[in-house]
């Protein structure tokens, strides 16, 4: 149950740093129903963080709860998933984990094999990573994507996904 909840800042600290609030989660005011709440961190840096909740009233009075540890490991391998959603119209996020530090590039290809755009071109630490593509000023249809990873421990790890776009 909640009375005058105006909403959940969800903080995080990055090892020895200060908490920054990284969402807020809007409240639902006053009501006598059990309600539930859900947020998911997407951290893409292997590491230590420190979680907690600032609970805010409509009137400006708070409550912070204490913190929880939480040691995000690194993939152990490199990975490329299926975008989401798909079919999309007119954009999809790309998922991708690095085991590693890596120099990725990741390319989008028509049916043609012909290289229609480039949506990340650069030095990426180890972890998990989403990049959104947004085709809206592409056509219908079939189209791949391409990621190629070299790794700062000499891994090469390439991998290529088909996607629709239905408009």
């Amino acid at each position: 149950t909640e009375m005058n909840n105006r909403g959940f800042e969800v903080q995080r600290k990055i090892n020895d740093g200060s908490f920054e609030t990284i969402a807020f989660i809007e409240g639902k005011g006053t009501t006598m129903e059990q309600q539930n709440y859900i947020f998911t961190d997407k951290a893409s840096v292997a590491g230590n963080y420190s979680y907690r909740l600032k609970q805010v009233d409509f009137d400006g009075s708070f409550e912070i709860t204490d913190a929880v540890e939480v040691d995000f490991t690194a993939p152990v391998d490199f990975s490329l998933n299926q975008n989401y959603p798909n079919p999309f119209n007119p954009t999809t996020i790309i998922n991708f984990g690095l085991a590693v530090d890596a120099n990725v590039s990741i390319k989008i290809y028509n049916t043609l094999g012909q290289e229609v755009t480039t949506l990340l071109n650069g030095e990426m630490k180890a972890g998990l990573h989403d990049v959104e593509f947004n085709a809206s000023s592409f056509s219908s249809g079939v189209y791949f994507y391409q990621i190629e990873a070299q790794g700062v421990n000499g891994t090469n790890f390439s991998s290529v996904k088909k996607m629709m776009l239905m408009k």
